[in-house]
């Protein structure tokens, strides 16, 4: 059986974080501002440990993460890591997308500058 070429390994791996970072932001907006006031902390830790979508999140980010060290066994983490920064791409469309958020015309040119990096990157 031929391995996954390792640009499909580091795409599943920053989709699985991207997804697992979504998931972590819908359970925050479940549990509220975290405040980290003596009165409030435990009971916003225990919300926060019990909430599906924070647990789910740690999950996908797990899975991610086991990705990425199939990833670093493949290849140098300076080829490897710059290409996973297309997670900022994918997690700008997804926050959009999935969760409404809007986005800055100075993230989408950020977004850019990333996109363009990752392209030098990738071809020298």
């Amino acid at each position: 059986m031929q391995t996954l070429p390792i640009f499909c390994l580091i795409f599943l791996s920053t989709a699985f974080t991207v997804a697992g970072q979504l998931f972590f932001r819908k359970g925050m907006l479940d549990v509220g501002e975290v405040s980290f006031s003596l009165q409030s902390l435990w009971k916003t830790v225990g919300e926060t440990a019990s909430n599906g979508y924070v647990i789910s999140g740690f999950i996908l980010f797990a899975l991610g993460a086991i990705f990425w060290l199939v990833v670093l066994s493949k290849v140098e983490v300076s080829y490897a890591y710059p290409i996973g920064s297309l997670g900022y791409i994918l997690l700008l469309f997804a926050s959009w997308l999935f969760l409404g958020e809007t986005i800055p015309l100075s993230r989408w040119i950020g977004v850019f500058l990333i996109c363009l990096g990752i392209f030098f990157i990738a071809r020298w």
